[in-house]
């Protein structure tokens, strides 16, 4: 078989892998995938470093992913145009970069133009343009305009009914993050009943395992918390916990994400220890991958504040105290 073709067999064989949510598992194939694009296509060919960009995405190395995706852009833009579908393309994963850093203007402003040159280019309808649309309505979510966020996501999921059908995933997935809009509008109970039945078909779908799975479970988990069902919420953020360390490992922003929710759950059901153990590594672990700044690093650093305030000293996992620390927080 010639190399070429034999590598894009491989290179299609990972996608599947990342598609399952398979990432870990992805990552010795896909080294050996992008070893041989090198050799045959250069260190700097924009096919290169845009796999490797988005693998770096999945599993949590944000800046890595960016760094990447800036230079994969200027390339694209030199070598085909602005309005190239791949250069378009490659803005938006750019836009998913900054968002995931918290960086939520960035993302919405790049968004806005993504979606712009898609309708051009593709037409209102079609996937890549529907999928932008939920990713500016993340981008709206994220920056507090909720009603925003909802009127885009109830199109995008009414698109994606007509055009895939109820129970595909892109419609599962919109479903859940319309879901999202809802608890961010205070609409519990209607986010909680959307969510299991997201959950339900999430997991006929993908499995219990899969990352929008998992995603999914960790929000119901919020949904509980929101009507005060706390017990409920604590099993199901363990669960989470527990299968994001397996499936992600425990440095993952997602699994410290979950880390931070599962500290929330202990401290409203007055498991104070608990929380403060799970906060103190979940801030350590954030500060170090993403940042002080990074919103997640902020919301954790917010709530182990509120616990100093009741409880009094923190200590770090080394022993130091956090107190200084947390107190140059509070004076901001």
């Amino acid at each position: 078989m010639d190399a070429g073709v034999a590598l894009v067999f491989k290179h299609r064989y990972v996608l599947i892998l990342q598609e399952a949510g398979k990432y870990k598992q992805t990552g010795k194939l896909l080294e050996e995938v992008l070893e041989k694009q090198k050799q045959l296509l250069g260190d700097n060919h924009p096919h290169t470093m845009g796999n490797l960009a988005q693998s770096y995405l999945d599993l949590g190395e944000h800046q890595k992913a960016k760094e990447l995706y800036v230079i994969v852009l200027e390339k694209r833009k030199q070598l085909l145009g602005d309005n190239d579908p791949e250069t378009v393309h490659t803005m938006g994963n750019l836009a998913n970069t900054y968002s995931a850093q918290g960086e939520y203007q960035k993302a919405k402003e790049l968004n806005v133009i993504v979606l712009e040159k898609q309708k051009q280019l593709l037409g209102d309808n079609h996937l890549h343009t529907l999928h932008t649309m939920g990713n500016l309505a993340q981008s709206y979510l994220d920056l507090g305009e909720h009603r925003k966020a909802k009127k885009l996501y109830v199109i995008v999921l009414e698109k994606f009914k007509q055009l895939l059908g109820d129970n595909d995933p892109n419609t599962v997935h919109t479903m859940g993050n319309l879901a999202s809009t809802y608890a961010a509008l205070r609409e519990y109970r209607k986010a909680k009943n959307l969510k299991v039945i997201v959950l339900e078909k999430q997991k006929q779908l993908l499995g219990d395992n899969h990352p929008h799975t998992l995603i999914t479970m960790g929000n119901l988990a919020q949904s509980y918390s929101d009507l005060d069902e706390h017990g409920k919420a604590k099993e199901l953020n363990v669960i989470v916990l527990e299968k994001r360390k397996q499936l992600l490992g425990d440095n993952h922003p997602h699994t410290l994400i979950t880390m931070g929710n599962l500290a929330s759950t202990y401290l409203l059901l007055g498991e104070h220890q608990k929380a403060k153990e799970l906060y103190v590594i979940a801030l350590e672990k954030q500060t170090q991958l993403l940042g002080d700044n990074h919103p997640h690093t902020q919301v954790t650093m917010d709530n182990l504040a509120i616990i100093q305030r009741r409880f009094g000293a923190i200590r770090g996992s080394d022993g130091s105290f956090l107190d200084s620390f947390l107190e140059l927080f509070l004076k901001l």
